[in-house]
């Protein structure tokens, strides 16, 4: 992935964290965002997406369609950090969550 291709996930993915702002509690938005301070896009994908699961957010149709697309241009279908099958287990609740 080129720096500009990573550039246009990252302002995606912000877009996306927009939209789930006023759905998730503080402490998953602030560990959200320091990874993205850290440079940690990836990681910070992930993060959001956990957090989305393990607080039952419905998540906005328009967020799921952006998730869907940054996880495996991310590499998240392939590898994670934070949870062992992290995309084959967060791929339902986008799929579901866009269907509704």
């Amino acid at each position: 992935m080129t720096p500009l291709q990573y550039h246009e996930c990252e302002c995606e993915f912000r877009l996306v964290l927009d939209q789930c702002r006023e759905k998730l509690s503080s402490e998953a938005m602030t560990d959200v965002e320091q990874r993205l301070e850290h440079g940690e896009l990836e990681m910070a994908v992930e993060s959001l997406c956990l957090s989305l699961r393990y607080e039952g957010v419905i998540v906005p149709d328009m967020a799921c369609s952006h998730l869907l697309k940054l996880g495996p241009l991310l590499g998240l279908d392939r590898e994670s950090v934070l949870e062992l099958d992290f995309w084959t287990k967060t791929l339902p609740l986008l799929r579901a969550a866009q269907k509704s």
